[in-house]
């Protein structure tokens, strides 16, 4: 290159970086260097543009990201790196490119910047902030209020107004994988001639798609996250029904950064960082069975409660509570049940779903597998136009007329009002299916669910029933064991010190006598016995009764028995704990 060459390419870069009133414009970038000019005069007096220094390989700020949700912005920087290859950077936050101690951060990931340039590589980088690209986007996936107007995001963005469908320019930029394969016809076909027919499979669907309505629906009723667990023995096809309900959204290939098919064996923060800010992508947690020392009570609560905790922001200092409002699955071996013993209130909080056959055949489940692997994705922003377009209004009445079907089907008193909610809204996706000319039986698939969760209740009562005739025919056995009291909590027969095992209250504090001479409680008038909890808990697991909670549950519902708090455990003051505060109480009245 002659020098007037130069020189004319410098006075360019120097002239457009004016016009676009750049603070440094005697920066810019040559070929894939970005240089310093510097003006000078020749020997003849005359001024012109001479390279002062080479700063650095290329880098180039291609986007600047501005999330809507929050108004954190981040970057995509082009640049070349040390073996001379164009590279992209995304996500860089953009306060460190206005930092020059933040900015050596780039080195990490091969950008040239040191400690030597970085003062002056940050003033190139001031330059490229204010000719960039700018984007807004949003991490939000599935259906968002913005501006008062109900925004699908997702591969495309898009909302309804005036009667039509318009186009947003805010684009998703998510960690999910709602990239689509396959054509939307195709799926709609293998949907009607694969998945209608069966019916757990269209439950699975319908669960699939009722992500789309908590996220719309949440701020409208008080809807809660719906979490339904898939559980029994690995030849049932409960992932490959778990994997069809996340297909409608997109991809689920196992290990995949931005799949969104994750594990229960995935660390607590990845977990709820999955989660947050969904607002209606079914996604996935696989085999609940292989993380047997997870504390799984603490986090079907957070799940269901829809939020993870306050974290410190490097930007921002305390950003606002993240959160999401979607639809869980989860699979394993055993029920999420067995592991969350201590749970409270954890029944209306989870659809359980144990031991039904999903597909017909090992070859059903690989035919599945197989074509949603090619076709996923292409249904969510079909049935989300379908939903937006109907308006939450006539959501609203259809969810009140399928809670009342529902409820008048489910036998559980105690949880119904609230296990009604959810599956309303696994209804309403149903239904909205049914419209779209997915041929599904809305009665059968209502039936199937309602009958499941009676099912399951009609076995833990049956179960809770052997275990109170145990508890029972134990009481006896240790009636010498057992103190006998008045009502107004006077002493009428001690035990020896370290062999009582609970409290027995009577009505003949008249004749002492009589409770000492007898060791049968009918002819002590004793109408129950207070018994440590912590006693009894040991009983029942020694007895092979690992779900002590549904138990306890079990016989509250029934009126078998009665919670006491006491400091002591043993005490005449009477307290009757309600059954959500169940895990504050340290005595259990046994009635005889």
């Amino acid at each position: 290159m002659t020098k007037k060459e130069l020189n004319n390419k410098l006075q360019k870069i120097v002239s457009n970086n004016q016009k676009l009133n750049l603070p440094h414009i005697f920066i810019g970038i040559l070929g894939n260097r970005v240089i310093q000019i510097v003006q000078q005069k020749d020997k003849n007096g005359i001024y012109e543009l001479n390279i002062a220094d080479e700063i650095c390989s290329l880098i180039r700020v291609k986007e600047v990201q501005n999330n809507i949700s929050d108004g954190v912005k981040t970057c995509t920087i082009e640049f070349i790196n040390d073996a001379g290859k164009l590279e992209t950077l995304e996500s860089f936050p953009r306060i460190k490119l206005c930092d020059a101690q933040k900015c050596i951060e780039l080195a990490k990931y091969g950008v040239d910047v040191s400690s030597l340039n970085a003062k002056i590589v940050v003033a190139h980088l001031q330059n490229e902030l204010k000719r960039a690209q700018y984007q807004e986007c949003t991490k939000q996936a599935g259906i968002v209020k913005m501006d008062g107007k109900y925004l699908f995001t997702g591969n495309s963005s898009f909302y309804y107004e005036n009667s039509e469908f318009q186009k947003s320019d805010i684009r998703y930029i998510g960690n999910y994988n709602l990239e689509p394969s396959g054509k939307l016809k195709s799926y709609k076909q293998f949907l009607n001639s694969e998945i209608a027919p069966s019916e757990p499979l269209s439950v699975a669907l319908a669960i699939g798609g009722s992500a789309l309505f908590v996220g719309y629906l949440h701020d409208e009723i008080d809807l809660p996250n719906i979490v339904v667990h898939l559980s029994g023995d690995s030849s049932i096809g409960k992932s490959t029904a778990m994997m069809l309900a996340i297909s409608i959204f997109g991809g689920f290939k196992i290990g995949k950064k931005t799949s969104l098919f994750g594990s229960w064996n995935a660390t607590d923060n990845a977990i709820l960082e999955m989660l947050n800010d969904n607002y209606g992508v079914a996604v996935g947690l696989d085999e609940a069975g292989m993380s047997k020392d997870k504390q799984f009570a603490p986090y079907i609560y957070r799940i269901a409660h829809g939020a993870d905790k306050q974290r410190l922001d490097y930007e921002k200092g305390n950003k606002p509570i993240r959160g999401w409002h979607t639809t869980i699955l989860s699979t394993g071996e055993i029920p999420l049940a067995d592991v969350t013993d201590k749970a409270s209130g954890q029944k209306v909080r989870l659809i359980s779903l144990d031991s039904i056959q999903w597909t017909n055949s090992a070859e059903q489940s690989e035919k599945i597998k197989a074509f949603i692997s090619k076709n996923h994705g292409t249904f969510a922003p079909a049935l989300a136009k379908y939903i937006l377009r109907q308006g939450t209004g006539k959501w609203k009445r259809l969810y009140e007329q399928e809670r009342e079907k529902i409820l008048q089907a489910l036998n559980c008193d105690c949880f119904k009002e609230r296990l009604s909610k959810r599956l309303a809204i696994i209804m309403l996706s149903a239904t909205a299916m049914k419209h779209m000319h997915i041929d599904l039986d809305l009665d059968k698939i209502r039936d199937f669910l309602c009958q499941e969760l009676n099912k399951a209740t009609s076995y833990e009562t049956s179960i809770s029933e052997a275990a109170y005739s145990h508890l029972q025919t134990e009481i006896v056995n240790h009636t010498n064991n057992i103190e006998i009291r008045c009502h107004n909590g006077s002493l009428i027969r001690g035990v020896p010190a370290g062999t009582i095992w609970g409290v027995a209250y009577t009505h003949i504090s008249s004749n002492p006598d009589k409770c000492i001479q007898t060791n049968s409680l009918e002819d002590l008038e004793v109408d129950s016995v207070n018994i440590p909890l912590s006693t009894v808990e040991t009983f029942l697991i020694n007895k092979g009764y690992h779900n002590c909670k549904a138990i306890y549950q079990s016989w509250m519902q029934q009126g078998h028995i009665e919670f006491k708090q006491d400091a002591k455990g043993i005490s005449n003051y009477r307290f009757i704990v309600k059954t959500g505060d169940i895990g504050k109480a340290t005595c259990l009245r046994v009635k005889i």
